[in-house]
């Protein structure tokens, strides 16, 4: 209870009415141990969410509109129907659904758990984004093959290390080897540590001027090296201003890294964004 009260303290869509956040985690409280199957909880610009008790990235969702603000907002200002998006660490679909529902891009998302595929699947069905999304189920690495991977963590499934008992044998490929990749524009990664891998088996796709910016969780040196080996710089996005910053903007505490190719042409597809709007009212011009 203390995280969840912390989070809506904190959260920066939260601060300027922050009666919203407590009635929409006090409502799903109230709702959710009821429930017999996933709710239909509608989102943002007309996308939607099947959630049901547990899902700890998606009830932030719903308490705040934006559960990682700044991170979401980025891929909801830099995407459009014509981009390709990669969601890499999809788990059940928020970043997905964003893209896809909200946005209409496609998207190619990564999930190895196949009990959260079929969350995933839900949420793409549920959104009507059959055709612009395509599932891989497997994990991404710098060679094909197999690994063992986390089961029953929910959002924190990851790697498996030697010292975790509830694991599962999943299948790894290449993004360098998926059909179509080396034409997305965004690329998030949210694999709990395992970016590294990834990273060196898309020298490819990190290649292809298309990929203007890529989200990931861990900036270690090795992700910043690949990164800006690659010809990428480290940014912050400012959603309320649209615009990328040089520094940390105070108050706005992302939880992934950002990194930009060409900075102006993103600059120039932030600004040109909408407005974002979530039950009915309009989160940010």
């Amino acid at each position: 209870m203390r995280r969840t009260v912390r989070f809506l303290n904190t959260h920066p869509l939260n601060r300027r009415t922050p009666w919203i956040g407590y009635w929409n985690f006090a409502r799903w409280q109230a709702k959710s141990p009821f429930l017999r199957e996933k709710a239909r909880v509608e989102w943002i610009d007309g996308a939607c969410l099947m959630v049901s008790k547990g899902m700890v990235g998606a009830t932030g969702n719903i308490y705040c509109g934006l559960h990682e603000f700044a991170d979401m907002a980025f891929i909801l200002d830099m995407l459009t129907p014509e981009d390709l998006f990669l969601d890499i660490g999809a788990n059940v679909g928020s970043y997905t659904i964003l893209a896809a529902g909200a946005r209409q891009a496609r998207a190619i998302s990564f999930e190895p758990d196949p009990v959260t595929v079929r969350h995933l699947e839900e949420n793409v069905v549920a959104n009507g984004a059959e055709s612009l999304v395509r599932i891989e189920n497997c994990a991404l690495g710098d060679c094909a093959g197999t690994l063992s991977f986390t089961t029953g963590q929910d959002a924190m499934n990851r790697v498996a290390t030697a010292s975790d008992r509830a694991v599962q044998s999943v299948p790894v490929k290449r993004l360098d080897d998926i059909e179509g990749a080396a034409s997305a524009v965004v690329a998030k990664l949210d694999v709990e540590g395992f970016e590294a891998p990834v990273l060196k088996g898309a020298s490819t796709v990190l290649a292809s001027k298309t990929l203007l910016a890529v989200e990931a969780e861990t900036a270690d040196p090795d992700v910043v090296s690949l990164l800006e080996g690659a010809g990428f710089v480290e940014r912050y996005y400012d959603p309320w201003a649209k615009r990328l910053a040089e520094q940390p903007i105070v108050g706005l505490n992302a939880s992934n890294a950002l990194f930009i190719r060409d900075v102006d042409a993103v600059d120039a597809r932030l600004a040109a964004a909408g407005p974002i709007a979530w039950q009915g009212r309009v989160l940010r011009p």
